[in-house]
């Protein structure tokens, strides 16, 4: 196994409101990891209540508060935060105290060990409303029965990546829940381990009804695009030159007959090559401004082009 003192270790943060949280959480982060090099990047996703002073009163320089200009969301915050790393491995944890910082280690050399992409917890006694269990075994249940990833747990945020893996992985609306499943269906080596879950201690809960239907929602999304949107759009393709191709025989066909003195115009012939070139022009475009969708994409998330308000390290409150 790799020496501890031999690697970096980075931990991201997404916060929202979780003023009296945060402060307690950097505390033990700092103890779990006190063995290894590592950094803490703390992401202000458009917190209200003054978390990002409750930050600011921890001056350790291996800390780094990004203070986004609105709250964007926990996936975008997480990308952001992702994307600025520098180590060699990078854990990610929600920012309400749930997750205990205690099991960092375990995870982390369980990592370090069988030298897997991705290590996430499993939250074996949740101590979370029925409201929020009950939508996640449900998405828990659908990938297991219709992937080979046979998880107990998608939904926790403690995990530890490879930074190579974490910088590729693409998520966004409410897909930070699935990113153990988008690296699985990336061909990840991924372990789970029992992990503690603490009841929240302070703020509130962001989580309500109506995010039920966008969990819901994408992993149906992630699930249809990953297995089966390539294979369509590649169909699309396909079929659009083929289309395109009939067409234009059938004109030259009836370009063939205008030129011995057949009428041709409003002939069903050629209201059938008309439709093929049309129908074939659309389904081409769909897979190329697809591709160019996929393309920018990529190249924003390369600029890192969040919309970051400042980036702070933190020395004697500087």
């Amino acid at each position: 196994m790799i020496p501890s003192d031999a690697i970096k270790i980075s931990v991201v943060v997404p916060i929202h409101n979780e003023q009296e949280s945060i402060f307690l959480l950097i505390d033990g982060i700092i103890k779990s990891l006190h063995s290894y090099q590592f950094e803490i990047i703390i992401i202000d996703d458009g917190s209200t209540d003054g978390s990002n002073q409750s930050v600011f009163s921890y001056n350790d320089s291996r800390i780094v508060l990004i203070e986004l200009r609105k709250r964007y969301g926990q996936s975008i915050a997480l990308a952001t935060g992702i994307n600025y790393t520098s180590g060699d491995y990078i854990i990610t944890m929600d920012g309400d105290l749930q997750n205990d910082p205690k099991d960092i280690p375990l995870l982390l050399k369980k990592a370090l060990k069988e030298k897997c992409d991705l290590v996430t917890g499993i939250r074996t006694d949740r101590k979370d409303k029925l409201l929020r269990i009950l939508p996640s075994q449900l998405a828990n249940a659908i990938v297991r029965l219709i992937t080979s990833l046979k998880v107990k747990d998608l939904g926790c945020g403690l995990k530890v990546f490879t930074s190579e893996l974490a910088k590729s992985l693409n998520f966004y609306g409410e897909q930070h829940r699935y990113i153990t499943l988008i690296a699985h269906l990336a061909g990840a080596k991924i372990f789970e381990l029992p992990i503690k879950h603490h009841p929240r201690r302070y703020g509130k809960s962001k989580y309500g009804f109506n995010r039920t239907y966008r969990v819901i929602g994408d992993l149906i999304i992630i699930l249809f695009q990953k297995k089966y949107l390539n294979r369509f759009l590649r169909l699309f393709g396909q079929s659009g030159v083929l289309l395109c191709f009939l067409g234009l025989l059938i004109g030259l066909y009836l370009l063939f007959l205008s030129l011995v003195g057949e009428h041709i115009l409003g002939t069903t012939l050629f209201w059938i090559g008309l439709i093929f070139v049309f129908l074939g022009v659309h389904l081409f475009s769909l897979g190329l401004l697809y591709n160019i969708r996929i393309r920018s994409f990529h190249e924003l998330k390369s600029q890192n082009t969040f919309h970051i308000k400042k980036i702070t390290t933190l020395h004697d409150g500087s």
